[in-house]
């Protein structure tokens, strides 16, 4: 019996009425697939993933496919955003196996949940002569398949133990070291889909070298120039399908977003300029009007009922039938930029966001009517709380680089609701389901302290770091695993092994954010435990980080960035534009507090004082005299840093 029907996961819920006998994730489903002696089909997808749509309409949805899977084997349904920890560790071992990874993530496993088998995307036929195949050869002979399913995970597992050293870690800063990495033609890194990357840009961002300043200058020109951002509505989509950057896969997620946000607002910061505000703009209101419900929803899918990506292109007929020949010009001239091929008979949009004129404001009028009369791609509403922390981020990164004080009072308003929501005494949940809760991962907890960070640079200091001392504790109890000398991503105890999230992808590793939290809060306590935690972190992916520089990179930037300058700077009774003042003429590398109530913290003892303005510029050890302008901290700031 399907038991999706009554889940509360959009991707599980678009599985509900296939024929198969989907089982969600559980302890239960692990252990009948030991009482029955079946091999395990797991099959991990979510619900903004195009080729999951796929191989639910042509595979999953057929009764010849499902005749099979009832028949000989346990089939568990798994949504990545809703359980990471299951993802991480089945996908780990497909990147071992197969060398490149993606979804749907499709595993065959032995009773339990040893892996033997791991692929993405098959179609019907090949689907079904695999499950054939694997049933053949266990029925046959299951010993010698336990053994080789042994072997393999014994093997990967060596490799992950050799490639671990204690040694000190190194931040390659040099264009040099980065060279290999690099396309020097169309930006970002090598590779023959392009995603934005934006742990490594921000990264970038924060060098000094000029060849640094002109590559990531390229590579958000060819982003915003091209088709990895919505020229018509704003926001970004997941990455583009080539090398080029001409066609996106048309999901959009949260995370992304996010994270582009802070890239482009921390370029404009360290650069002194305002060249991204629009695009940051546009973006925020489209993430608002689109993606918010008092939270963030998780994605927008690829496809609508016409298909991948038909929600956001124009046919050659739409244009001719809705534009004048004055516009139909102008949209080629706007639209139709650097090598812009029609693409599955109709235009993915290309231009400069930059262009505000009176033409083309009128043309995207019209396109906007053509666009509404479409169906809109479904949206996955489930609030993912390390997701929506990055949005906080953001929010924050926006209003201090463009001085803009309401994303501020959004940024903290969402921080609020977020504690209100995702916290539970000693809980933190990933997801909080109007039935039901998912406990979080450490990148939940992660994330949520990163956010409480952030927001307590610029307001109400006292407050948001008392409470990230207070969960970074608890995580550190809950998942610091003292052998290994990290964190552990997850304590499902289902799983055949632990992970630890150690490499930056799109999104940076829980352990590397874990190491920024850790030192932002020793420079404020002095608590020995966290430097030396977060050291022993270090220390341990140092070997790894020489080798693959750009899974390596926010380990980098955090890195960087405490070895830059230990100076701290907190703000008594200073307004948020002041502060902002203060963060630009420094280019942000000094860290800041606004203090607003009395704290016990090392940092901010005795230094409240409800009726003055005062202003304390402080190194690793002490803290000058206060001063009373923005312009006399700035001078404090700058000398010797």
């Amino acid at each position: 019996m399907n038991q999706l029907a009554a889940s509360e996961s959009l991707y599980l819920k678009q599985h509900a009425d296939n024929p198969i006998n989907w089982n969600k994730w559980s302890k239960k489903a692990l252990q009948q697939s030991i009482s029955e002696d079946k091999l395990i089909v797991l099959s991990i997808g979510y619900a903004a993933c195009h080729w999951c749509h796929v191989m639910e309409k042509e595979t999953f949805s057929d009764n010849h496919v499902a005749e099979i899977m009832n028949k000989h084997f346990i089939s568990i349904k798994v949504d990545r955003e809703e359980q990471p920890a299951v993802d991480h560790v089945y996908m780990d071992f497909l990147l071992e196996t197969k060398g490149h990874g993606g979804w749907p993530l499709n595993c065959v496993l032995l009773p339990g949940g040893k892996p033997i088998y791991a692929g993405t995307y098959f179609k019907k036929e090949q689907w079904i002569q695999l499950l054939s195949r694997f049933y053949v050869m266990y029925n046959d002979n299951p010993k010698k398949i336990e053994a080789i399913a042994l072997d393999v995970v014994e093997q990967i597992n060596y490799r992950e133990e050799d490639e671990t050293g204690y040694e000190k870690f190194v931040s390659k800063d040099s264009f040099s070291d980065w060279l290999p990495f690099l396309d020097q033609v169309n930006g970002g890194l090598k590779h023959p889909q392009k995603f934005p990357m934006p742990t490594v840009l921000n990264f970038f961002i924060s060098l000094k070298e000029n060849s640094w300043k002109k590559f990531v200058d390229l590579t958000l020109s060819r982003m915003l120039h091209r088709g990895l951002y919505d020229q018509l509505d704003g926001g970004f989509f997941r990455y583009c399908v080539d090398q080029y950057w001409h066609i996106p896969h048309f999901e959009k997620m949260l995370y992304d977003n996010a994270q582009m946000l802070s890239v482009l607002s921390n370029f404009d910061l360290f650069n002194g300029e305002r060249r991204y505000e629009k695009v940051v703009s546009k973006s925020i209101d489209y993430l608002f009007s689109h993606f918010f419900d008092t939270f963030f929803s998780s994605s927008i899918d690829a496809d609508n009922v016409d298909g991948e990506g038909m929600y956001y292109v124009f046919s050659p007929k739409e244009i001719n039938s809705n534009l004048s020949l004055k516009q139909q010009k102008q949209f080629e001239e706007y639209y139709l930029g650097y090598e812009n091929k029609i693409w599955e008979g109709s235009w993915h949009l290309h231009g400069n966001f930059a262009d505000i004129s009176s033409s083309k404001l009128a043309i995207e009028k019209e396109l906007r009517l053509i666009r509404n009369t479409r169906d809109k791609p479904a949206i996955d509403n489930k609030k993912i709380c390390s997701w929506n922390a990055m949005m906080v981020i953001a929010l924050i990164d926006s209003a201090v680089a463009y001085k803009n004080t309401k994303w501020k009072n959004k940024g903290e308003k969402l921080l609020s609701d977020m504690v209100d929501l995702f916290l539970y005494e000693s809980t933190c949940y990933r997801l909080v389901y109007a039935n039901s809760k998912v406990t979080g991962c450490l990148e939940d907890y992660a994330w949520i302290i990163s956010a409480m960070l952030k927001v307590g640079s610029v307001t109400n200091a006292g407050y948001w770091h008392e409470l990230a001392i207070r969960w970074i504790d608890i995580a550190i109890n809950l998942f610091y695993d003292n052998d290994k000398r990290l964190f552990v991503f997850s304590n499902t105890k289902e799983l055949y092994k632990k992970k630890f999230e150690v490499e930056d992808q799109v999104i940076p590793s829980s352990n590397s954010v874990m190491a920024y939290n850790l030192q932002v809060l020793y420079g404020i306590t002095q608590n020995n435990k966290y430097q030396e935690l977060a050291l022993e972190m270090y220390s341990v992916v140092a070997n790894k980080a020489q080798k693959w520089l750009p899974n390596y990179a926010n380990w980098m930037f955090v890195n960087s960035k405490f070895k830059a300058s230990k100076k701290k700077v907190v703000l008594n009774n200073v307004d948020f534009l002041e502060i902002c003042d203060f963060i630009h003429a420094t280019k942000g590398k000094i860290s800041t507090f606004c203090l607003e109530k009395e704290s016990l913290i090392t940092l901010f003892n005795l230094k409240y004082d409800r009726a003055i303005k005062n202003i304390y510029v402080c190194d690793e050890w002490a803290c000058l005299k206060p001063v009373q302008s923005i312009e006399e901290a700035v001078k404090l700031s700058n000398e010797n840093n």
